[in-house]
């Protein structure tokens, strides 16, 4: 949460903080690590989401798309950390990224085509997290007045 400066209220920084309530202070750690989970398993089925290019190696994927949704909706931080944990997943070998019959599990694809796209994600996701936060987001547009 934090203060508008002209009015004095606190308000929500991201839609995650609107539907979860940022004020709880119980389970903290286990709502985290959670939401942790549940986006980076997001970003895995996104990932799932593949159009094969015949001329590269990377395929057209879902991934950007979660990506950047959960950046939005979990801010800066969370956002960073969830792609930290999709990317510590993938290395480890689970089957979070987009299936390929070329590329190689694990930390291969790290170090292959797709590892700089990948590596990326997190400070992708941090960006777009703190343009949320910031309320970027939002279009606010004053109407027209007539000073005399």
């Amino acid at each position: 949460m934090f203060v508008v400066p002209s009015v004095g209220l606190s308000q929500p920084r991201t839609l995650g903080d609107v539907v979860l309530g940022s004020d709880a202070t119980s389970h903290t750690w286990l709502r985290e690590g959670t939401l942790l989970l549940l986006f980076s398993g997001f970003i895995a089925l996104c990932a799932q989401i593949t159009i094969p290019l015949p001329f590269s190696a990377v395929p057209l994927t879902g991934q950007t798309l979660g990506v950047l949704v959960t950046g939005a909706l979990l801010g800066g931080r969370r956002g960073t950390l969830v792609l930290l944990v999709y990317l510590v997943e993938g290395a480890i070998g689970l089957p979070v990224f987009a299936p390929s019959a070329v590329l190689p599990p694990g930390v291969g694809r790290l170090l292959g085509p797709t590892g700089g796209y990948l590596i990326a994600f997190p400070l992708a996701a941090g960006v777009v997290g703190l343009l949320a936060e910031r309320g970027w987001a939002l279009v606010r547009r004053r109407a027209p007045t007539s000073e005399t």
